[in-house]
């Protein structure tokens, strides 16, 4: 696999994530969403998609010559989840 290949996987492994991170939000619209334990509603497609996320940027990292770049292909998926999170907890306290 090239690069760009590796890249363009990545990133749809990223975007996987992130759409996993805004389906928990919506299942939980009216609740906090915790960072280090499990929602008070889980959402079991949220959970598949985030693990098919996650299998599809590790592949890219291992299966590419991306080296560093995988890894940081990874911690930015999960911060921008994290981020989607913070956003979702946020805006809650404002209501």
């Amino acid at each position: 696999m090239t690069v760009t290949g590796g890249l363009m996987l990545a990133a749809v492994g990223a975007a996987l994530y992130l759409l996993a991170a805004i389906m928990l939000a919506r299942a939980n619209h009216d609740q906090r969403v915790p960072y280090w334990s499990s929602p008070r509603v889980p959402s079991g497609s949220s959970v598949a998609v985030r693990t098919i996320g996650a299998a599809t940027i590790g592949f890219a990292a291992i299966a590419s010559p991306l080296g560093y770049w995988g890894v940081a292909a990874l911690l930015t998926a999960i911060l921008c989840g994290v981020a989607v999170i913070a956003h979702h907890n946020r805006s809650l306290q404002r209501v």
